[in-house]
């Protein structure tokens, strides 16, 4: 997820159908690639612009940008992955960092460790589940 042209530090969304889970190393190279191919575009596509862009790590470590979802500078949910609570949490530390927002109080306490929305992205991926996934979907998913 990137904001005006920054990523949005930690808030790579789990995905609902994955194979295999990114180590540490390779989501921060795909940070890397995707803060590099932002650095390249003109500041004025970038303006008021929220991009959730998927990108392909292949095994040999080549790297390839597979899909932008975008506001298109809009005040709309754009992404199903902002229900997450870790993504709602790295965009509360994003806004912080770069324009003094605070979120406080109990909601802001939720916001700020990782639990806004907890119960209900719970829910959602119980009811997206299949198989096995399914059972594990169970478990509670940590923030």
């Amino acid at each position: 997820h990137t904001y005006e042209g920054e990523i949005v530090a930690g808030a790579i969304p789990a995905r609902w159908v994955q194979k295999n889970s990114l180590s540490k190393d390779q989501s921060n190279a795909a940070e890397t690639f995707v803060q590099d191919f932002l650095a390249a575009l003109p500041p004025s596509i970038l303006a008021r612009q929220a991009w959730g862009i998927d990108v392909a790590v292949f095994d040999n470590g080549q790297m390839r940008i597979n899909d932008i979802v975008t506001n298109h500078g809009a005040k709309v949910a754009w992404s199903s992955y902002l229900e997450q609570p870790r993504v709602i949490e790295a965009y509360a530390t994003h806004f912080d960092k770069i324009a003094g927002i605070h979120f406080v109080g109990v909601s802001g306490w939720l916001i700020n460790h990782g639990f806004a929305n907890y119960f209900t992205y719970w829910q959602r991926r119980i009811d997206k589940a299949r198989g096995f996934g399914k059972v594990m979907a169970y478990l509670p998913p940590w923030p």
